[in-house]
C-alpha cells in the first residue's frame, strides 16, 4: 500500500531530459513571470521529493532553477517599479507575494554569533574619538 517502497522506479534527471529536451528553458520561462519554483517542476511533472533529490544531486538542474530564480527576482523587481507610478496596482499584495515567493525579510536575522549591536559599535566608536586612538581596520570614526 504506497510508501517508500511501492514499486515505482526513481525518476532519474537523464530520463527527464530525455523526455523532456527544453526543460530548463520551460523553467527560465514559468519562473520568468513570477511564477515560483514549484510552478516549475509541478509543469515538468516530477514531485517535490524529485525535485529535492535533482537539488542536492544534480548541478546542471541546481543552475537551471537558479536562473529561473534570478528571472523571477527581477519580475517582481520591475512590477515594483511599475507599481510606483502605477496607481490601479495593489503594492501591498504585490510586497506580500514578493516576500513569500523570494523570501525577503523586512528586518536581518537576529541571534548570529559575533554580531555587535549598533550600542555596542556606537560605544566602541565614541571611545575610539574620545581617546584618539588607533582605530582598527574597517571601523568608522564618530563625526563629533
Amino acid at each position: 500500500m504506497g510508501g517508500q517502497n511501492s514499486g515505482r522506479k526513481k525518476k532519474s534527471f537523464m530520463e527527464m531530459k530525455t523526455d523532456m529536451p527544453d526543460w530548463a528553458d520551460r523553467i527560465y520561462e514559468i519562473m520568468s513571470y513570477g511564477r515560483p519554483m514549484r510552478t516549475a517542476f509541478m509543469a515538468l511533472g516530477i514531485s517535490y521529493l524529485v525535485h529535492a533529490r535533482f537539488m542536492k544531486e544534480e548541478k546542471e538542474y541546481q543552475e537551471a532553477m537558479l536562473e529561473g530564480m534570478v528571472a523571477c527576482e527581477q519580475w517582481y523587481v520591475e512590477m515594483g517599479i511599475k507599481g510606483i507610478t502605477d496607481r490601479s496596482m495593489n503594492v501591498g499584495f504585490h510586497v506580500w507575494m514578493s516576500k513569500n515567493i523570494l523570501h525577503w525579510k523586512d528586518t536581518p536575522e537576529s541571534g548570529k554569533k559575533n554580531r555587535k549591536n549598533i550600542d555596542e559599535i556606537e560605544e566602541e566608536n565614541e571611545i575610539t574619538t574620545r581617546y584618539g586612538g588607533e582605530l582598527e581596520e574597517g571601523k568608522v570614526r564618530s563625526i563629533q
